[in-house]
């Protein structure tokens, strides 16, 4: 495993540690996640980012799931041409 798959590992870990109650908690913490694998890899793009956590999933059904969740918004991204959501501004 390299470094960077090991990074992205420790990351999943964190993210299952934090209770998750709802749907919308849910995908906070998905795109939450997202931001911060793009932040902590700046200079892969998100496509690469993605492959590597598709490359990565464990056998433990919980983080697969959440690792496919994070991939996919990683995809979205990717098909939109965003690194990152930009942030909404309500007034």
């Amino acid at each position: 495993m390299s470094q960077q798959s090991e990074t992205i590992a420790s990351l999943f870990r964190q993210m299952l540690e934090e209770p998750a109650e709802i749907v919308c908690a849910h995908a906070e913490v998905i795109r939450g996640a997202a931001d911060d694998i793009a932040d902590e890899f700046p200079f892969d793009d998100v496509e690469t980012l993605a492959m590597l956590i598709e490359d990565d999933i464990d056998d433990d059904e919980e983080a697969a799931a959440t690792a496919r969740a994070i991939s996919q918004e990683l995809r979205r991204r990717l098909a939109a041409g965003v690194r990152k959501w930009p942030r909404l501004k309500i007034m």
